[in-house]
């Protein structure tokens, strides 16, 4: 499960150049709440697709975004889905906080 949810994130990521931080946060936040998807409800399930929409919503939207801009409403609503999805997952307060950081971070990383 977690090659093919690693496979998942590669897959997304090709050829957009994401900011580092926004490969931190699906390497150490959203891809274990995939793997864990995966094996508790399978690759067909509607949580699991949620999850890779939620990942790819998420690309796209650091694809166009404005570091120097607040963040759009849409992205802020992006950002608490995904977060609400990984404490219903249960990963620990502390770590969520760092993965909205991470996030964040992300958004605000100039593109090149």
């Amino acid at each position: 499960a977690k090659r093919i949810v690693a496979r998942q994130i590669e897959n997304a990521t090709f050829g957009r150049g994401p900011p580092d931080a926004a490969i931190k946060f699906l390497n150490g936040a959203w891809g274990p709440v995939l793997t864990k998807r995966l094996l508790q409800h399978g690759a067909n399930h509607a949580i699991t697709e949620a999850g890779t929409t939620l990942m790819e919503q998420m690309l796209d939207m650091l694809d166009s975004r404005d570091p120097e801009e607040a963040a759009p409403q849409e992205w802020k609503e992006l950002t608490m889905t995904m977060v609400k999805a990984l404490i219903a997952e249960g990963l620990p307060p502390e770590q969520v906080k760092i993965a909205l950081m991470t996030l964040e971070a992300a958004r605000k990383t100039p593109i090149l």
